[in-house]
């Protein structure tokens, strides 16, 4: 009698260990972690998963930017226009069809040069989409790749750039930082607000092609018209005034500092990679515009466009009492930083951006 109740119960539970391993190997292919989850690998160095925590959308002056981010890493890919479809990956030029695709890390950072982006859906103000990074470089020196990249349902952020016109009748895009409201492009007029001719004002490399997209660069003594009062309109439209050094101080706080704030205020189009940290979150736009420098034997020599851009604030300095200088911010496409500087020379050419009075 034990014997034959015995002899069933083996039986099943042979049936159930078989049908327990069938489920353990069913469930393990169906959340398969490495299939699910996106993949970095830095040389033949795999630094696994990416899981980002924030994720957002939102228009700037050079496309939509979709945005992952996570505790220390952060993709920022720009497209040119939302709508279905696929992108090629590249980091010379937005053209229709192109994506361009930015990775930072907290202590590097890296320009895709090839790989592609799908968008598949743009339905309830939102994006969802795949991409798969075959290279990326300049980090810290090996290749960077990253496949089974995907995001869901980001939130389209709505923003609404103002704009406000020259003398010209040139039309610039506004944006409104913190409680300050800043031009989100360069100037390049050259008649000031009371129709007086500008003048030691230059195109970059004697260009016009260039300004279009870069605006001019002025002397400190044109980009206020030779007026020593801080905050006076100088080159600006009426209404607008060229920042000081103390205003051009605020705007870097509201961003999280001049360490950082760089990234923050850097375009994705117009610099060379690798563009550090940027990813324009605060709407500014800044151009790797370049310089132009006061020499009378090449009167157009121009340079660092893509490297580095310059802007005059209305603050002059009296550091040094033999040369004329005045307060300055440089952005480098090497750095997330920002620097202010009292001692560049006033008969150089920067950029200029008005901020509203």
């Amino acid at each position: 009698m034990l014997l034959l109740i015995f002899k069933p119960m083996r039986k099943y539970r042979f049936l159930f260990i078989v049908i327990l391993i069938l489920e353990l190997v069913k469930g393990c292919t169906k959340n398969d972690a490495g299939k699910d989850l996106t993949q970095l690998t830095v040389g033949t160095r795999n630094l696994g998963n990416f899981t980002p925590s924030t994720l957002i959308s939102y228009k700037r002056p050079e496309g939509y930017i979709v945005q992952l981010s996570s505790d220390t890493i952060t993709f920022t890919i720009l497209f040119p226009e939302l709508k279905s479809g696929n992108y090629s990956i590249t980091n010379e030029s937005l053209t229709e069809g192109k994506a361009f695709f930015n990775i930072d890390f907290k202590q590097s950072s890296y320009s895709a040069s090839s790989g592609s982006v799908s968008i598949t859906d743009t339905s309830n103000n939102s994006i969802s989409g795949i991409y798969s990074v075959a290279s990326a470089s300049k980090g810290l020196g090996d290749p960077l790749t990253i496949s089974n990249g995907k995001f869901t349902k980001v939130q389209i952020g709505s923003f609404v750039y103002s704009s406000v016109e020259d003398y010209e009748h040139n039309q610039y895009k506004t944006v409104e930082i913190g409680t300050q409201t800043w031009m989100a492009q360069n100037l390049k007029s050259r008649i000031y607000a009371n129709g007086n001719s500008i003048k030691e004002v230059y195109r970059y490399s004697d260009n016009d092609n260039l300004t279009n997209i870069y605006g001019l660069y002025y002397t400190w003594n044109s980009a206020t018209n030779n007026s020593a009062i801080e905050m006076s309109q100088g080159v600006c439209p009426m209404g607008w005034h060229l920042p000081s050094n103390s205003e051009w101080q605020q705007l870097l706080g509201n961003l999280g500092g001049e360490l950082v704030a760089g990234g923050k205020l850097k375009s994705l189009v117009s610099w060379n990679v690798a563009n550090v940290g940027a990813d324009n979150s605060s709407g500014f736009s800044a151009l790797g515009a370049g310089i132009h420098h006061p020499v009378v034997e090449y009167p157009d020599l121009s340079e660092r466009m893509g490297y580095q851009a310059f802007f005059w604030s209305s603050t002059f300095d009296t550091t040094i009492s033999d040369i004329s200088t005045a307060w300055s911010v440089l952005i480098d496409n090497a750095t997330r930083s920002v620097l202010r500087s009292p001692f560049y020379r006033t008969d150089m050419g920067f950029s200029v951006r008005c901020i509203k009075n």
